[in-house]
């Protein structure tokens, strides 16, 4: 895939693997059997949330299940065009400014989404199996700063230079959401499937892993770092958009977009928030 990094994918999949797993997982010396996939994004994205097994003999016949960035991709949220016009107009994400009702869109399908996600884990779990997941979420504390809600302005701005045409866009919601601790927590009690044993929040910059000297500086310059940012960015976006909008404008689109990257790494800090729990089936 044009833009796909290999590499990225591997140190955010590592990454979050080293996260202190003897907090989630204990410190037990038994071996068990396990299976790792490390997908390209937009695979994982086509899988949805259909179970992967479609043997009788899986249900019930685990004992742990670990899932790394699978849930970031949900169904676009329903009810954002209404007799009245679009609620969404001019954004293909929620953002600081978005009106309350797009967010519980989301939130909405966020929740009908995992739910089942649960309920078809717990029927894979045996009783008292552990699952592991890490998403990035949302911290509720900070300004909602996220690369879909960047691609939109870019959009926008492509919009009013007709390069992009504004009914394209005008019915366009990216099919993810970022959630906070204390709505996962919720969702996990109302399913009532498993007990949550450990929920955590960590930060991760977008630019994650490029290199810094002694002094927290960083050797590469902005530049680098947004672009290093965009192509991961394209990576995980670009069946979608392409869908969309054609392939005829990412191109444009991803220059842009690095540029907005490069502008804001001069001002804040962009980093993810990413949940990390350990739950356990009933």
């Amino acid at each position: 895939m044009k833009g796909y990094d290999k590499r990225r994918e591997r140190s955010l999949v590592h990454f979050s693997l080293m996260q202190r797993p003897e907090a989630f997982m204990g410190d037990s010396s038994q071996a068990i059997p396990c299976t790792f996939f490390i997908l390209p994004p937009a695979f994982i994205g086509s899988l949805r949330l259909t179970s992967i097994y479609n043997s009788n003999k899986m249900r019930q016949n685990n004992a742990r299940i670990a899932s790394f960035q699978c849930l970031i991709w949900q169904q676009a949220p329903k009810g954002l065009a209404k007799e009245t016009g679009l609620v969404n107009k001019g954004n293909i994400y929620f953002t600081n400014t978005s009106p309350s009702e797009v967010y519980q869109a989301y939130l909405d399908q966020f929740s009908q989404d995992f739910n089942l996600f649960l309920k078809l884990r717990a029927e894979e779990l045996v009783r008292g199996g552990g699952m592991v997941l890490t998403f990035v979420g949302r911290d509720e504390t900070c300004d909602i700063i996220t690369p879909w809600g960047l691609i939109g302005l870019v959009l926008n701005d492509m919009v009013s230079e007709s390069l992009v045409e504004e009914a394209k866009l005008e019915y366009v919601n990216m099919p993810r959401y970022g959630p906070t601790a204390k709505e996962v927590k919720q969702l996990i009690d109302a399913e009532g499937s498993f007990t949550l044993e450990k929920l955590e929040t960590f930060k991760s910059r977008w630019d994650e892993g490029l290199k810094e000297n002694g002094n927290g500086d960083f050797v590469l310059d902005t530049n680098v770092r947004a672009n290093f940012i965009a192509k991961y960015v394209r990576a995980t976006t670009e069946p979608f958009l392409t869908a969309r909008f054609g392939e005829g404008i990412i191109d444009e689109l991803f220059i842009r977009f690095r540029k907005k990257v490069a502008e804001l790494l001069e001002e804040v800090t962009l980093e993810h928030a990413y949940l990390v729990m350990f739950m356990t089936k009933k």
